[in-house]
């Protein structure tokens, strides 16, 4: 499936809901270390990504990371900042330096996407060229690195305080630019094979979401380490993600399809005129093509893509 169509020539701007956490003191980085499913690094302007999970190996929050030295920023799902900020403040010892803040609506998460974002970005004194993927790069009171590049689109992140976002809004719309559907940006993370920091994850097995690249087995210990460490041995894994296309949106959610076939919804994001599901489903099934799923008051045809 081509989303190219919907691309615009230039960029879109999409803020993304988020909730903002502010890890700090002087011990910040050895607690996220411990609580993290990941070796987390002290490199400044570091850009990350990590899971915390329960005892159970299961996700309570999968975070976004900005190094500041003495400060890292935790971008994440706005839903369930007060179990991301317990597992936080819980195992700090006493003569550890760790304090935990509340940011919800102090910085927002901008995603810069289309054909030719560095066109509308030289706009604001920005130039594409020298940003990086896996680093940030500071610009007057915010940052911005490179989020993703194809032969299709190229995507830029950006962390705006909100003193500053609605001149960044405007410069953007100044040079090209138009405001996009979070919608749009989150179906083609679908579409891609990936899951956004912003959609709920909570309660499911890493693994199973594609995201074993946010698990270090050989760190050490972290909640859920031994589960995760058991799965892995066995080759155990139960569901599989998979992405499907409809005319209509379907519920989030578990429902069943075909022959009395289970799946989960974990998302549904509306592209252009069609709607883009994330999904689970068991890895004992073998389907493509169409299906058709049992929605609470009708049913819904739906496309493996």
């Amino acid at each position: 499936m081509t989303f190219d169509d919907n691309l615009h020539p230039l960029a879109e701007y999409i803020e993304i809901p988020s909730g903002v956490t502010l890890l700090s003191g002087k011990n910040c980085h050895e607690h996220l270390n411990r609580v993290s499913s990941i070796d987390i690094s002290s490199k400044f302007l570091k850009r990350e990504e990590s899971i915390l999970c329960d005892l159970h190996g299961r996700i309570v929050g999968h975070i976004l990371h900005a190094d500041l030295e003495d400060q890292i920023l935790l971008v994440h799902n706005p839903e369930n900042a007060k179990e991301i900020r317990n597992i936080l403040s819980t195992g700090v010892p006493w003569n550890e330096d760790v304090k935990v803040s509340t940011g919800d609506g102090a910085v927002h998460r901008l995603i810069v996407v289309g054909k030719n974002p560095g066109r509308v970005l030289i706009g604001l004194g920005i130039v594409a060229n020298d940003l990086e993927q896996d680093s940030w790069t500071e610009f007057f009171d915010s940052m911005i690195c490179l989020l993703a590049q194809t032969d299709e689109y190229t995507a830029f992140e950006m962390l705006i305080p909100t003193q500053l976002l609605q001149s960044v809004k405007e410069g953007f719309e100044t040079n090209g630019g138009n405001q996009g559907e979070a919608d749009s940006w989150l179906a083609l993370q679908s579409l891609t094979g990936n899951i956004d920091i912003s959609i709920e994850s909570s309660k499911h097995i890493p693994f199973e979401l594609g995201l074993a690249n946010l698990i270090d087995l050989k760190k050490g210990c972290y909640p859920g380490q031994e589960i995760h460490a058991r799965m892995e041995s066995r080759g155990i894994q139960a569901r599989i993600r998979r992405c499907l296309s409809s005319d209509k949106q379907i519920p989030q959610g578990k429902a069943r399809f075909s022959e009395e076939k289970r799946i989960e919804i974990l998302c549904s994001h509306r592209l252009g005129d069609i709607w883009i599901s994330y999904c689970l489903i068991s890895t004992k099934l073998d389907v493509n093509g169409e299906i058709s799923i049992e929605a609470s008051d009708s049913t819904i045809t739906a496309t493996f893509v």
